[in-house]
């Protein structure tokens, strides 16, 4: 009855606001330690395409330091931009602005495309309730892939939102946007091109 359904709402409200504050406290912790180490790497290469350098100048170094035996974990190691030439364009108008302030930018993007990919995908399975809300935030909840493409500023998360939009658009029926956002995916991680082989 009315009554039941009432109290079942509130039931789900109280559990939402629950699992929200948990997910908001570890984010918290989250960004305290999130150094974006790889959007240094993309911020780099797009000052040097912007600047017409060579955006793979620090492979030469890095291969070195490992056929040394150099440990490549120390804060000084050169790490290479090791993505097709392409990715660093996107990048390019946040070049234009202090790291600090396209850093932020960026994480604000990730934080922003997993949200995305949560609506669209409980969106595209009917799930987009209560109940479809607190499962997805307990999926996400300490999922490390996202902790750590987060916490890195990795371009895994981009690379998820666009395989969620691919399969959005298939199921849309957009079959020309569908296949250029697996298309851009596939370019940036060959691995998304699994999805082709599902």
């Amino acid at each position: 009855d009315m009554n039941d359904q009432s109290s079942n709402r509130r039931f789900l409200l109280l559990c939402a606001a629950l699992v929200v504050a948990i997910a908001v406290v570890d984010l918290v912790a989250v960004l305290r330690i999130t150094n974006n180490h790889d959007f240094a790497v993309y911020y780099k290469a797009a000052l040097r395409l912007r600047n017409g350098e060579d955006i793979f100048a620090e492979a030469g170094a890095f291969r070195a330091q490992i056929e040394q035996g150099v440990s490549t974990k120390t804060e000084d190691t050169p790490w290479p931009f090791s993505y097709p030439p392409f990715l660093a364009a996107p990048i390019l108008p946040l070049s234009y602005l202090p790291y600090a302030w396209a850093s932020a930018v960026w994480t604000g993007f990730c934080l922003a495309a997993l949200a995305l990919c949560c609506w669209l995908a409980l969106r595209s399975q009917n799930w987009l309730t209560l109940s479809g809300f607190i499962v997805a935030v307990l999926l996400l909840y300490q999922f490390q892939p996202a902790v750590v493409a987060l916490r890195l500023g990795q371009m895994d998360i981009a690379v998820f939102l666009l395989l969620t939009l691919a399969f959005w658009w298939l199921r849309s029926g957009q079959d020309g946007k569908a296949g250029l956002a697996l298309g851009i995916a596939i370019g940036v991680k060959f691995f998304a091109g699994f999805v082709v082989a599902y």
